[in-house]
């Protein structure tokens, strides 16, 4: 593993472990990895000369594990792929090793990555075939029983990112049964379903279009399922939301409007007291909307009506909430203590007020009067392609946030 430490370094490590777990080697994207790690394609290629490069130094540190354990176990062939001992060691390292590339498949470039780590494993490439073969028999992987159209697996024990991914499988081939586990996850908490990989955007954007009963079944699942990514940091937090047509226009693989409504909604539901599941329109006169909807295909659909083509007016939006906190008598503790403000335009270019350091002065005393605290501002815009994750701040001490990724997720929402 290459020994750069820098935070973009490890964006990258996050970002391509995610790809080569979803595509395998052959249909992994350099491409995707750069975006998805928050710079460009040529950053990307300094750290790494090609993906070849790149599946080494993931893939190194299984191969050292491997290599020691088969070593040890060297003298009795073949069959130590059985015992309790490999599995053991499969089942505790890391991901990687479900993804070693065969020696034997059709791609060139994974025939020869397959064979560079059967020669760093001291193995044939007859031995590596039959010992890799052997291993995703015992370790039962998903893929392997939907290409087989063997549904007896349990769907508690599979991965976050293959039951999204092949859900619409599940309910087409299996749908008796998998309703029956979605079920048990929905209404007694009989079961697990795995989304501590999904990012709220990956669910949203699935529920944008027209979504079957059954698959909404399914989003509303994984939805309800995800983590709590804001316990961590341990605030409450209410988004200001642009849901303007350019939102919609296509960016790379996560648009502007799938950033925003996910986290949107995300922070309304995370929400406690008289902000719990509301958030604020991107308007001139912003308006605080309580999200409607009986699942989250409901609830996405409901909040994309509302979609004013304007800019935002700070000093509004502040006492909005100042006047709401009053009317319901809030305690400062449920306060909002951050205010994201969504968009996909340049934070000088779309908010009224927003260095004027004046009137948050004067608000900051508002606030003060009658025992509250001004949030603090972070403005995001999710259109912003740059070679780095940029943390700014503007005059009045906004943090302006610029890109949408999973690294750029990680770092603001605190995953």
């Amino acid at each position: 593993m290459p020994r750069d430490k820098t935070e973009a370094h490890k964006r990258i490590i996050k970002a391509a472990t995610s790809e080569f777990l979803e595509y395998g080697f052959e249909g992994a994207s350099m491409r995707r990895i750069a975006e998805n790690s928050g710079i460009t394609a040529g950053a990307l290629y300094k750290h790494f000369k090609n993906k070849e490069d790149m599946f080494s130094a993931l893939v190194e540190p299984t191969i050292n594990e491997l290599m020691a354990k088969y070593q040890e176990f060297c003298e009795q062939g073949y069959e130590v792929m059985k015992c309790g001992d490999v599995q053991q060691l499969w089942n505790e390292s890391e991901s990687e090793t479900k993804w070693l590339p065969s020696a034997n498949t059709s791609s060139a470039e994974t025939r020869s990555m397959g064979r560079r780590i059967a020669a760093a494993l001291g193995m044939t490439e007859r031995t590596y075939r039959k010992t890799l073969s052997a291993l995703r028999r015992y370790t039962d992987i998903l893929e392997n029983r939907l290409r087989e159209r063997d549904y007896t697996f349990r769907y508690e024990a599979q991965p976050s990112c293959a039951m999204f991914k092949y859900r619409e499988a599940f309910v087409r081939n299996d749908g008796e049964r998998y309703s029956d586990f979605l079920n048990k996850v929905h209404h007694n908490g009989e079961a697990k379903l795995h989304a501590d990989r999904l990012f709220p955007y990956d669910i949203v954007r699935a529920a944008m279009g027209n979504v079957s009963a059954a698959e909404t079944v399914s989003l509303d699942a994984a939805w309800k399922s995800m983590p709590d990514l804001t316990a961590s940091k341990r605030e409450n937090a209410l988004a200001v939301i642009d849901g303007s047509g350019s939102m919609t226009c296509d960016c790379g693989s996560i648009r502007p409007i799938d950033a925003a409504l996910s986290l949107g909604i995300y922070f309304a539901e995370h929400n406690t007291g008289a902000f719990a599941n509301h958030f604020i329109t991107f308007s001139e006169t912003p308006r605080l909307v309580e999200i409607k909807g009986r699942n989250i295909v409901e609830k996405v659909h409901y909040c994309r009506t509302f979609n004013e083509v304007a800019n935002t007016n700070l000093e509004a939006v502040f006492m909005l909430i100042l006047c709401t906190a009053m009317k319901n008598v809030v305690p400062a503790a449920d306060m909002p203590s951050k205010l994201y403000i969504i968009s996909d335009m340049q934070f000088d270019c779309c908010i009224v007020g927003g260095n004027d350091e004046p009137m948050f002065r004067e608000m900051r005393r508002l606030y003060a009067r009658y025992g509250y605290r001004l949030p603090d501002i972070v403005f995001w815009n999710v259109n912003a392609r740059f070679d780095a994750v940029p943390v700014n701040r503007s005059e009045t001490g906004a943090a302006l946030v610029s890109g949408y990724s999973p690294a750029v997720f990680d770092m603001v929402g605190g995953r």
